[in-house]
């Protein structure tokens, strides 16, 4: 199993909406132990933190990797030691995205690819699911023209 297997990209609009119904009960001091451990939970779909961009980071680092073993000159460099006291910067968040959008260049990726995300601002599930399916996608597209090295006969090409 590798990093991409663990990339999210079904994050639902309700899974977010019920997240923003348990702060609000919070805020209100209505929330039960179950909501706060719910609240405080970071691998909740519904948030996007700290988890999310060191899983992204890590993402990217290993799909340039395999984009570099299989020929392809990309450099990268991602955050992958985000905390949960971090505060991400705007300045980090462009680098971020940039970084997604180097891997996303290296390959012509399918119709069905999505862009990579203009800001994080106000960042939506779908723009937050578009973000890993991107990782998703190359990757598969790596493994897909690796595959295609043994069946082009290009893997023995010149060998007697």
């Amino acid at each position: 199993m590798s990093i991409v297997d663990t990339l999210i990209y079904d994050r639902t609009e309700a899974e977010r909406d019920a997240l923003e119904a348990l702060y609000a009960k919070a805020k209100a001091g209505d929330a039960t132990d179950e909501e706060m451990a719910i609240l405080t939970d970071p691998t909740h779909k519904g948030a996007y933190n700290y988890t999310d961009l060191n899983r992204v980071g890590k993402a990217i680092v290993y799909i340039a990797n395999r984009l570099k073993a299989a020929g392809n000159d990309i450099e990268v460099s991602p955050k992958t030691n985000w905390t949960r006291e971090d505060i991400p910067a705007p300045a980090q968040m462009v680098h971020y995205l940039e970084q997604i959008q180097k891997v996303r260049d290296v390959l012509t990726v399918y119709q069905t690819t999505p862009a990579v995300p203009a800001d994080m601002e106000g960042l939506t599930h779908t723009e937050a699911n578009d973000i890993e399916k991107i990782l998703v996608d190359v990757d598969q597209l790596i493994t897909n023209m690796i595959a295609a090295y043994y069946y082009s006969g290009e893997l023995y090409g010149g060998e007697v």
